[in-house]
């Protein structure tokens, strides 16, 4: 995740890209109109998961392979969120849709600053000042559980966002300063 966020944020267009748990990705799918859908299996967990699994002694071609194949398939995706809208990925980071329109009822309730190793957090943050982009994002975030979203700013920070309970979405106003 790190790496398709640092990827679309070198981009300079900005974007927004949705993480959907599987359990959630139907019900989800009532809320966001798809532009764009997207059908094909990229393989990036399967890529991961043979990285970790590789045995104490094997080919370095193998790693070099491997690593290759992960780039260009995280930078496909953060190619993808520079197109307007939303790009949607499941938790395996497979795109569900990319173009995204999301359409959720406004979030009226609390958006406080997360922990991070720096802090402990809990600040209001302040919506008011940023864009569509920002507010969607937190409306369908506010929506259901279990979602993860990312607001790449085409100036800027990288926002996290995430709802901790009914009635507070937890947001990190700059990622980059943790990865």
């Amino acid at each position: 995740v790190e790496y398709l966020l640092s990827e679309a944020s070198n981009r300079g267009h900005g974007g927004t890209i949705i993480i959907l748990p599987e359990h959630a990705e139907k019900k989800c799918s009532e809320r966001y109109i798809y532009k764009y859908p997207f059908n094909q299996d990229l393989e990036v967990e399967k890529i991961i998961l043979k990285f970790l699994n590789l045995p104490k002694h094997y080919d370095l071609s193998l790693n070099v392979l491997l690593n290759r194949l992960l780039a260009e398939r995280l930078s496909f995706l953060a190619q993808l969120s520079c197109i307007d809208g939303a790009l949607i990925l499941n938790s395996r980071l497979n795109p569900i849709s990319f173009g995204a329109t999301l359409n959720s009822k406004r979030w009226n309730k609390k958006v406080i600053i997360g922990p991070d190793g720096f802090n402990s957090g809990g600040a209001e943050f302040d919506l008011s000042n940023l864009v569509t982009r920002h507010v969607s994002a937190v409306n369908f975030i506010g929506a259901f559980d279990s979602i993860i979203g990312f607001v790449i700013s085409q100036d800027g920070p990288i926002r996290g966002f995430v709802k901790k309970d009914d009635n507070t979405i937890l947001c990190w106003p700059d990622c980059r300063v943790s990865m």
